[in-house]
């Protein structure tokens, strides 16, 4: 079976940190900044295109992110840590 690729591990990550945020009472509208750890750099631009897709197409609910390349476990090719505040 072949490993999820960068965009489905994106949109895995991205739809697990909706369910915490409605959790904890936030939303994506409400991210006040992201670090996202790529196992490879090189896939910066498709995760880009998935974190667009999903943070939206009106840049002023984008918060300040920062893309790192990371030594991560396994097969997980990305991480991401979100910063938001309350609704």
């Amino acid at each position: 079976m072949a490993s999820p690729t960068i965009e489905e591990q994106t949109r895995r990550t991205l739809a697990e940190l909706d369910r915490v945020l409605v959790e904890l009472g936030s939303n994506r509208t409400r991210i006040l900044s992201a670090t996202v750890y790529l196992a490879r750099m090189s896939d910066k631009s498709q995760m880009d295109t998935v974190w667009v897709e999903w943070i939206g197409s009106d840049r002023s609910h984008w918060p300040q992110r920062a893309c790192v390349g990371a030594v991560l476990e396994g097969k997980t090719l990305v991480e991401i840590v979100l910063v938001a505040a309350k609704t």
